[in-house]
């Protein structure tokens, strides 16, 4: 299978999407809970929690990518400061994994770059010091761990086999699955997979810088309160009082409410339909961060007040679960 093909597959940006998941959603929420657990204070927790974001900040420094790194955090200040790089939260995740998968594919022209130099050096080395006269014309940046030249071009071979056979069972499952030890095999005899792993890695811990960050942050003001309701309070009041919204109706709802702009009836009808799923209203953000959970929690805390007693219980209800949420993630 050539390259291009293996790019086309899809191959190299669910490698990235995958590793991330398994990351951020199994291997390092558990480590970080018992980090917390072992607290017995507030302060030791924001200890812990400073001493993460420098552990997280060597880690990115040493995986490179400096002008990456920036912009992605940039794109995640407040758009005071970061202007026209700011990226909507719902829209970062997918804006950036574009953006390292674009990184890792201009930065490799091959995933078996030693055999197709051993074809092209083939003709201009004696075969007598064939080895170290191809190290020595091979460019010194590109060179592997490893160098022992029959075993390097062997893994370039299974390395290969393992790409057609991880996309041949995608084909046929239609879901991506990696096996992430078996690829980290071939990180000392091939700088493509090794690139693809720190890039990746690269992507974990900014997320994880900023989730860190945002648990840093003291808590917001309490804004002075207004009549007026956000228009996703409106979309959640109409549900829990089993109200219904729609398309035809959701203008002069928002009109009555002072929203009339052209586009509010659609937004709340939006929020509506998305707030009437009981797993919207009661899973996390996606992407979960400490930020995001804490203010769908204040969202939903914020409408009780405005719903009639009998329906008061089911938005407690849930208010609770997602604070149970949050205590088993981020406490």
């Amino acid at each position: 299978m050539k390259t291009k093909e293996i790019i086309e597959s899809g191959f190299v940006k669910a490698f990235i999407a995958e590793y991330f998941e398994d990351k951020i959603h199994s291997f390092y929420p558990d480590k970080d809970k018992l980090l917390y657990v072992l607290c017995s204070t507030d302060l030791e927790k924001q200890q812990v929690t400073a001493k993460q974001i420098e552990v997280i900040k060597s880690e990115i420094q040493k995986l490179g990518n400096e002008d990456l790194s920036f912009a992605y955090l940039l794109s995640c200040k407040p758009k005071s400061i970061s202007g026209h790089n700011y990226i909507e939260p719902d829209k970062r995740f997918d804006f950036w994994l574009n953006r390292f998968c674009e990184v890792f594919i201009d930065s490799i022209n091959t995933f078996t770059p030693i055999i197709e130099a051993c074809n092209l050096f083939e003709s201009k080395i004696s075969n007598e010091d064939f080895e170290n006269e191809f190290w020595e014309m091979y460019p010194a940046s590109q060179k592997p761990k490893e160098n022992y030249l029959p075993f390097v071009i062997q893994r370039e071979c299974e390395l290969l086999n393992e790409i057609e056979y991880t996309i041949s069972e995608y084909k046929e499952n239609e879901y991506w699955e990696f096996d992430f030890e078996e690829y980290q095999k071939f990180i000392d005899t091939s700088k493509q997979i090794e690139l693809l792993f720190n890039v990746s890695e690269l992507l974990v811990q900014l997320y994880r810088l900023e989730m860190f960050n945002e648990l840093l942050l003291p808590p917001q003001q309490t804004e002075t309160k207004t009549d007026k309701l956000k228009v996703n309070q409106i979309a959640l009041i109409h549900v829990y009082e089993g109200v219904q919204i729609t398309r035809e109706n959701a203008g002069e709802i928002a009109a009555k409410h002072g929203y009339t702009a052209k586009n509010s009836g659609e937004g709340l009808f939006q929020d509506y339909t998305n707030y009437c799923s009981t797993a919207n209203r009661k899973g996390k953000p996606t992407p979960c961060t400490p930020k995001k959970l804490k203010n769908k929690i204040e969202l939903f805390e914020s409408v009780v007040s405005h719903l009639s007693d009998n329906n008061k219980q089911r938005a407690i209800d849930e208010i609770n679960i997602l604070k149970t949420i949050f205590e088993n993630e981020y406490q």
